[in-house]
């Protein structure tokens, strides 16, 4: 065997490790499902045998989360657009090239598809594994922006504040800036 063929093989070998080790240390760790929330039976209640009036307990309705904004970034090569929900990239066209030659489509190199936030890009990844950083619906700092010779950049902010994992410890606080 040649010194090129050598090389050829270990190349080769070499190129296969790396993208199994890429694969593999790549994905965010799995967790199983958590198990359903245990319900305690009601307590029976009885009427008490006055007749004073009670007063009404009214419970706060839970906050229900602001919808997601889509943030577009355009600039006369791409345009980009990011989301609220987790601070991910959604879609990333690109606008001078095609999906066919006399076509009128651009070329998509990350289109929208239906993932969790976890696998987007721009997702994070916590130590212990809490996914709450990708399902939240982050603050937005800035917004969207059209890029020019005139006007070469734009700063976007993504910014959450979430419970700390299990109830346990402090709570997390997450900035995402993209430049």
């Amino acid at each position: 065997m040649g010194d090129t063929e050598k090389r050829l093989v270990i190349f080769l070998i070499l190129s296969v490790a790396i993208v199994y080790l890429f694969t593999t240390f790549s994905q965010p760790p799995q967790r199983p499902p958590a198990p359903p929330p245990a319900t305690a039976p009601a307590p029976s209640v009885t009427a008490p045998e006055t007749t004073q009036p009670t007063p009404e307990l009214t419970t706060p309705a839970p906050e229900t989360p602001p919808p997601a904004q889509t943030i577009t970034i355009e600039t006369p090569l791409y345009r980009a657009q990011l989301t609220s929900a987790g601070g991910v990239l959604t879609r990333w066209e690109l606008k001078r090239y095609t999906e066919t030659v006399n076509g009128t489509d651009p070329v998509v190199l990350f289109p929208p598809i239906d993932v969790a936030p976890a696998v987007m890009p721009l997702s994070l990844v916590v130590p212990g594994g809490d996914p709450a950083v990708n399902r939240a619906i982050y603050r937005v700092e800035g917004g969207d922006a059209r890029l020019t010779k005139a006007h070469p950049s734009a700063r976007v902010r993504f910014v959450a504040d979430l419970a700390a994992p299990n109830g346990n410890g402090r709570p997390i606080h997450v900035e995402k800036e993209l430049v």
